[in-house]
């Protein structure tokens, strides 16, 4: 048991000491979600910054860290799937989804 433990803490620690956290937003280098997506490696965190995103569907398949700051809204425009996950261990939080075309 306690070599487990280790095992898991030495594993986040070697991960979290080469991922990167890659900003999004009108002011940032990168304006895109899925071209921080695209960019990022798995343990990577993308920061979504505030406003309103109207992308299409995003695919996400890497276990990335997807945070919004601040609630920001991503639009389906009532036409598309907003975001679809096809990967275990991804963490999605801080969004608000609105208008969405199919669920």
């Amino acid at each position: 048991m306690k070599r487990s433990l280790v095992l898991v803490f030495v594993l986040i620690n070697f991960l979290s000491a080469y991922s990167k956290t890659i900003k999004v937003g009108a002011s940032e280098s990168i304006k895109s979600i899925k071209q921080a997506i695209a960019t990022a490696e798995p343990g990577d965190t993308v920061l979504v910054l505030p406003g309103i995103y109207k992308e299409g569907n995003m695919i996400l398949e890497k276990s990335i860290f997807l945070i919004g700051e601040g609630y920001p809204t991503l639009s389906g425009e009532n036409k598309v799937e907003i975001l679809t996950v096809h990967t275990t261990g991804a963490v999605i939080q801080g969004f608000r989804f609105v208008d969405t075309g199919i669920g």
